[in-house]
């Protein structure tokens, strides 16, 4: 007789397999209903177990009768060898103790298998105990990793440069400290690692350099134009970036160095219609006394045309102040845009002033306020009292704005003088720029 066991999802399904493998003369031993397994343990389904017996050509022959002990160590091993029963060990130990109770001369050798079949019975429990944890955690984080890969995208070529290269990490580092404004700092980041190789990017020398002619590339420098006519110089700008001074170096700038450099006397007239500001004419005309260089205020429109077309005819130059307007200020801003627009048939040099150690939010409000009065070219004062320039160059990348004159001082006219790249590069920090680079 042969034990077996046989498989399926339900009972029936489970006999008709057996009938049709091993016929009808089966006896029935136990039924069980388990569960299945699968994919790596975390789904189960129900499973119906049949443990029957297979009669042999001798239907009298039981395991209770069997004639010697070494048909029981094959009874035995036929146990071992059939996956189906082996793992079922608690049907073992029925049958032995079965067998035990019918041939009691078999004591000493069914116990010993008992006992086998006990300890082994006892280290499946255990075992099962063990898997049945281990799945679970296994099946645990299985679940909170798939929920980690839904959640995040997979890693870019550029977010794995990102993790790879120390040199991105430490230009980054540079500008945040120089000021330079997120956007401007990622547009750089996201330019070097599509436009360099990799090993170009694993060369910090490279990097730097690349990084260095970009930020030179983005300012723009504007000379002031060669005009043989009246040149017409109006500076506007928000309070306090100190335009009044601006101007009165600016006019100094034409009547001493100019003159010196064309060889003739250049003719400088100053205008202002800042009448907003306590004090603010009497500062600017006393630095005009002091150098020689007429001066009237307009307090009205008709008044600021009157002279300015006066001017054209006997002056070089006419150097044009005006009231500082928060940027925020537009009713005042609209006024001002008012004393240009009479004078329709005067061309003029619109410069936007603003302090160098402004912040890059606000310059692109100014910049954007501002527009209304069509400037052309921008002077940065207080170049001196700032430690950074990131700020500005951040925020001139985006309007592309060029800049003619810096100031860095108070003395007039001497802290005075057109923009240059290198000046302004020369305010950046971390970085390797000769003293005597070339332009």
């Amino acid at each position: 007789m042969d034990v077996l066991v046989e498989q399926a999802q339900t009972y029936e399904k489970c006999l008709e397999k057996i009938h049709k493998k091993y016929g009808k003369t089966i006896n029935i031993l136990r039924t069980k209903t388990s569960k299945q397994k699968i994919l790596f343990g975390l789904i189960e389904k129900p499973i119906i177990e049949i443990l029957f017996s297979v009669y042999t050509e001798n239907p009298t022959q039981t395991i209770a009768n069997l004639p010697a002990a070494k048909n029981l160590d094959t009874v035995w091993e036929n146990f071992e060898r059939k996956p189906v029963i082996s793992d079922d060990t608690t049907e073992k130990i029925k049958i032995l103790e079965s067998a035990y109770r019918f041939n009691p001369k078999y004591k000493e050798l069914l116990e010993s298998y008992i006992q086998k079949a006990k300890e082994e019975q006892s280290e499946q429990q255990n075992q099962e105990k063990v898997n049945i944890e281990a799945v679970a955690q296994l099946a645990e984080k299985l679940e909170s990793m798939m929920e980690k890969i839904n959640s995040e995208p997979a890693p870019t070529a550029i977010q794995v440069v990102d993790r790879e290269l120390p040199t991105l990490k430490k230009i980054q580092s540079i500008l945040e400290d120089n000021d330079f404004s997120f956007s401007y700092i990622n547009d750089i980041l996201t330019r070097l690692k599509e436009e360099l190789t990799y090993k170009d990017l694993a060369n910090y020398a490279k990097v730097e350099s690349t990084v260095l002619q970009w930020i030179k590339e983005s300012i723009v420098i504007l000379e002031p134009p060669n005009l043989e006519k009246t040149r017409n110089i109006a500076l506007v700008g928000p309070t306090g970036v100190g335009k009044t001074t601006t101007l009165a170096k600016l006019a100094a700038f034409y009547f001493k160095f100019e003159s010196k450099r064309k060889q003739k006397q250049q003719r400088v007239k100053v205008i202002t219609t800042d009448f907003f500001r306590i004090g603010a004419v009497s500062h600017m005309e006393r630095y005009c006394e002091v150098m020689g260089i007429d001066f009237c205020g307009a307090d009205t429109i008709p008044t600021f045309v009157t002279y300015l077309t006066l001017y054209q005819n006997e002056a070089d130059v006419v150097c044009i102040d005006t009231a500082g307007r928060a940027a925020n200020d537009t009713n005042n801003i609209k006024k001002t845009v008012e004393y240009f627009e009479a004078a329709k048939n005067i061309d003029f040099e619109m410069y936007l002033t603003v302090a160098a150690g402004t912040k890059t939010s606000d310059l692109r409000e100014i910049f954007q306020q501002y527009g209304v009065f069509n400037y052309t070219s921008l002077i940065i004062t207080k170049f001196d009292e700032t430690l950074r320039i990131g700020n500005l160059l951040s925020a001139l990348k985006d309007i592309k704005i060029p800049i003619s004159y810096i100031t860095f001082g108070q003395t007039v006219p001497r802290d005075f003088g057109p923009a240059s790249k290198k000046l302004l590069l020369s305010k950046l920090k971390g970085f390797s720029i000769s003293a005597d680079e070339e332009e």
